[in-house]
């Protein structure tokens, strides 16, 4: 052997292992789930090539309301029309939030709208002790430029798992301590809230618990359950979130004054148009920063009306100073 020859590295065959398994799908979870999988490997082997399957939401309602594996039409309708519109307002805010990207239509150019990204179909099941209805998305193919031939994850998975984690965060978390919760509703919305609040009333109402799944294209598996105590726990976190006040810094020019009697208005830095209140005690000090880049303290009040899902929020002006100078109280 020359001197010049080497010996190849021996092949680290349980980090190598441990590679794949990190990358393989999650094992079936019940027997539901495993006649999912193997139904998939069936498709698959007659189709000759594999069969995508799209995101699934599996929603078992159990407890007390449900008897003989039946539900009534008005609250089981009702608790998965709820569970869509959580999924799309919940998609909404985080594609706002750029936490999530809209999916691209490769038959069609551009990107799928929120709605139908989110748009989930229904089947249902018997389980032991409670009825099943099976929600499925819209299957996305593999990427053409993806070099791992792998069906893509889309905008209902991003939404499912944000949905699954509050709720088991509801459920585990101790109704005197709810600030996660509080503040994960907070980042998502009226819109969210609103159907969450419409939920959480349904299955007080009905004695229903819920037990959620997801498990997406890849094959990642999530799981949430929420009984009367999650449910008690949500609704105590939107009830926070209702009213609320918050002290903000607004950076700007002001293009009008008031004496208290009038809205006055304001141009942030970002170019977004603002409306503020202000006492009259303020206001009649302001003309000399009419026109002029100011930095205000302002106040904030954060309004949900969970009927309609909207948010409304009301600025009051503290205090302002023109933003090369100091505040009056310094």
């Amino acid at each position: 052997m020359s001197t010049n020859d080497t010996l190849p590295e021996p092949i680290d065959l349980e980090s190598l292992r441990a590679s794949i398994l990190l990358d393989a799908p999650d094992p079936a979870s019940d027997p539901a789930d495993f006649a999912e999988v193997a139904e998939l490997a069936r498709r698959s082997i007659e189709l000759g090539e594999p069969a995508w399957a799209g995101a699934q939401v599996r929603v078992r309602m159990s407890g007390p309301g449900i008897a003989r594996h039946e539900v009534s039409v008005r609250a089981g309708t009702r608790i998965l029309d709820l569970v869509q519109g959580a999924l799309t307002a919940i998609g909404s805010s985080l594609v706002k939030r750029a936490q999530a990207q809209l999916p691209v239509d490769r038959k069609r150019g551009g990107r799928v709208g929120v709605k139908r990204a989110t748009e989930l179909k229904m089947s249902s099941q018997i389980s032991a002790g409670s009825i099943v209805f099976v929600l499925r998305g819209r299957s996305e193919a593999p990427d053409p430029d993806a070099l791992i031939d792998e069906p893509s994850e889309g905008l209902i998975d991003s939404a499912s798992v944000t949905l699954l984690d509050l709720l088991a965060r509801a459920e585990n978390d101790s109704p005197d301590d709810l600030g996660h919760v509080t503040s994960d509703l907070q980042a998502l919305g009226a819109s969210v809230a609103s159907k969450l609040s419409g939920l959480t009333e349904q299955m007080v109402n009905n004695d229903i618990y819920l037990d959620l799944g997801h498990r997406s294209p890849r094959g990642r598996r999530h799981n949430a359950v929420i009984s009367r105590r999650g449910a008690d726990v949500l609704r105590e976190a939107i009830d926070r979130n209702r009213k609320r006040t918050d002290d903000d810094t607004f950076v700007g020019t002001l293009n009008t004054v008031s004496d208290g009697s009038d809205m006055l208005r304001m141009t942030l830095a970002d170019g977004t148009q603002r409306r503020l209140s202000v006492d009259p005690e303020l206001g009649v000090h302001l003309g000399t920063l009419l026109g002029r880049p100011i930095v205000a303290q302002v106040e904030t009040t954060t309004t949900w009306h969970l009927t309609t899902g909207k948010e409304v929020r009301k600025h009051r002006m503290l205090d302002a100073h023109q933003e090369d100078a100091q505040p009056a109280g310094l």
